[in-house]
């Protein structure tokens, strides 16, 4: 794990963007919708609104995110930025380190039940995504 994290930060070192968040939704993908790809396709129709809620402030997450954003420090943007500002190295090493613990997140929700009561991991692979009318705001952290 620590060979392939290294592998990771290098290449992000030469190719990361300076400050894209879509990466974000790839280790759901990766979870849920690697192998079937109607699902990957409701996924990208999706795209932010997997966590987020549409039409609001990016600030604004369905149950989902929240749960999510509750098991990641900080936010991960301002992270970036700041690890940013001390070079590109810095950056890739911190957007490994985020991706790593949004991937344990979603691991974490994939055991406990949503709003509908029945777990996240089973509500994404019965093709059911977040509802878009939840709205929590994220604290600052």
């Amino acid at each position: 794990v620590q060979r392939f994290l290294l592998t990771l930060a290098l290449c992000l070192s030469v190719v990361a963007p300076t400050h894209a968040l879509p990466p974000f939704r790839k280790p759901l993908d990766q979870r849920y919708a690697e192998t079937d790809h109607e699902l990957l396709s409701e996924f990208r129709r999706a795209n932010c609104n997997l966590c987020h809620v549409k039409d609001k402030e990016k600030r604004f997450v369905n149950d989902h995110g929240k749960r999510l954003a509750d098991w990641i420090p900080g936010n991960g943007e301002d992270r970036l930025a700041a690890a940013g500002a001390i070079g590109e190295e810095a950056r890739a090493a911190e957007y490994v380190l985020v991706m790593h613990e949004l991937s344990e997140a979603i691991k974490k929700a994939d055991a406990l039940p949503g709003p509908t009561a029945i777990t996240y991991g089973e509500s994404f692979r019965a093709h059911k995504l977040p509802a878009e009318d939840e709205s929590h705001p994220l604290r600052d952290k």
